[in-house]
């Protein structure tokens, strides 16, 4: 694995690049926070992807952004209704995770940290409808985020026999 990566943020009527603490593992997963930034933070006005150790509070360059992470990431599948659980809320809250985030990662087929076979067994379901899962988190760990996508899934499906939870603090 190589070297840890950052997003970085140009605002708008700024002239120098900014950063926050999030560090990435790979450039995918750095491209879908960012996009994810971007979508909900209306002062973005560019975005980049640079490694931990490439200096921070550099001045803008032309032609030093990634205009490809200002593009909108197309949804693989519909997500149907979206519910959490108690202890799925209790869980994000304890690992300061926006639950957007994961459900973007999920829509895009970025399935997490499921095996390969699991992996291939959700690409096909994207295909067939059938049901997709997708786990964030190491296994074994109590705080493994699971999203589950079942099939026949449609706008407004109201599965009744999970419960309403409020997701305080997130806007699903």
């Amino acid at each position: 694995m190589g070297e840890k990566l950052r997003v970085e943020v140009l605002a708008r009527r700024e002239r120098v690049w900014a950063t926050n603490a999030r560090e990435f593992d790979t450039r995918p997963e750095a491209a879908l926070y960012a996009r994810d930034l971007y979508s909900r933070w209306k002062l973005v006005e560019k975005l980049r992807i640079v490694p931990l150790s490439h200096p921070r509070r550099e001045p803008y360059e032309p032609g030093s952004d990634d205009p490809a992470l200002l593009e909108a990431p197309r949804p693989l599948f519909n997500l149907g209704h979206v519910v959490a659980t108690p202890g799925a809320i209790e869980a994000l809250q304890r690992r300061h995770v926006d639950a957007r985030f994961l459900l973007l990662r999920h829509v895009t087929g970025d399935w997490g940290d499921l095996d390969d076979e699991d992996k291939a067994r959700n690409d096909q379901a994207v295909r067939h409808g059938t049901r997709i899962l997708s786990a964030y988190g190491p296994e074994g760990d109590p705080d493994t985020l699971w999203i589950i996508t079942e099939a026949g899934r449609r706008p407004g499906l109201n599965p009744s026999r999970w419960p309403r939870v409020s997701c305080a603090g997130f806007q699903l």
